[in-house]
């Protein structure tokens, strides 16, 4: 992959936020208060993409099945889900706003790589022999504190992992493109789009969990919602 010039991350406090609908990404804020750490002294010293790298790996630890795939791949596509889930209540804190792009593999960006090679220096994750993400004694101690702190926020990457944690690599690559389309153009697999089969397996498999809705299920399998049903 091309090296780019890693983004700065966006600034977050002047933001002026509707006063009866608070945006998640505001619950995600650091209050000066919040963090006891030897380290640093608040919140405000890790970005919002570093926050929600760390609670959303603590909330892979809180599964009863282990969730074993937390690679690159997989921390790339949870920030861009949450990222599409804050577009919906504030349309500017969406995925651009951290720099994702359609690239090979769909929507990726260099900020949230940024923000794991800072987490990495800190000793907060730490990544195994298979490339995988893990949380540091540390930083699970943060992560927990920003769940308590945050628990509006914390409560939407778990519906995120809830989502996606019986999915393999193939499979979330596949449930981001069903429901992302647009973020596809440039990807060297985008023809999986294009089977159904595939589509409609994932659709079952994510519907009979109960991890999504039925109209979701049928967005997904790329069908009718009465043709989806009739074919379960």
């Amino acid at each position: 992959m091309t090296s780019r010039p890693r983004q700065q991350p966006p600034r977050t406090g002047s933001l002026t936020l509707p006063k009866r609908l608070t945006s998640i990404f505001s619950m995600l804020l650091p209050e000066e208060s919040d963090l006891a750490s030897p380290e640093k002294s608040s919140f405000a010293a890790f970005s919002t993409t570093e926050r929600a790298v760390m609670m959303a790996l603590h909330e892979v630890k809180a599964r009863q099945s282990a969730v074993t795939e937390t690679d690159h791949l997989w921390v790339q596509k949870v920030s861009f889900l949450f990222r599409r889930l804050l577009e919906s209540i504030h349309p500017e804190e969406g995925p651009s706003s951290v720099g994702y792009i359609a690239y090979d593999l769909g929507p990726y960006s260099e900020e949230v790589e940024g923000a794991l090679v800072a987490l990495l220096k800190d000793k907060l994750i730490e990544m195994d022999d298979n490339k995988r993400f893990h949380l540091t004694i540390r930083g699970t101690q943060i992560a927990q504190e920003l769940e308590s702190s945050k628990p509006k926020a914390s409560s939407a990457l778990r519906s995120i992992v809830d989502v996606v944690e019986l999915l393999t690599s193939n499979e979330l690559i596949l449930y981001v493109y069903a429901t992302n389309p647009e973020w596809a153009k440039e990807s060297k697999i985008k023809g999986i789009l294009q089977s159904k089969g595939a589509r409609f397996n994932l659709a079952r498999k994510l519907y009979t969990a109960q991890k999504v809705s039925m109209e979701r299920a049928a967005e997904v399998a790329g069908l009718p919602i009465k043709d989806f049903v009739s074919r379960l």
